[in-house]
């Protein structure tokens, strides 16, 4: 089970679509970061992340 699989699952699940979600992946191209939306990640970011973007990203979607 990948990711998207395991966001698809979490998304499915009562209370599901409360949490903030932040996909880290290797992929940057816009196939898999449109993936990541329709599994129902609120962002995504590439690995390695630098922990200031993260922090930043965390802030948007309400996190921090």
């Amino acid at each position: 089970m990948d990711g998207y699989a395991v966001l698809k699952a979490l998304r499915k699940m009562p209370g599901g679509a409360t949490p903030k979600v932040v996909l880290c992946t290797t992929e940057n191209d816009k196939a898999h970061m449109a993936k990541a939306r329709q599994a129902g990640a609120d962002d995504t970011m590439m690995k390695p992340f630098d922990k200031d973007v993260l922090r930043l990203k965390m802030a948007a979607v309400g996190l921090v």
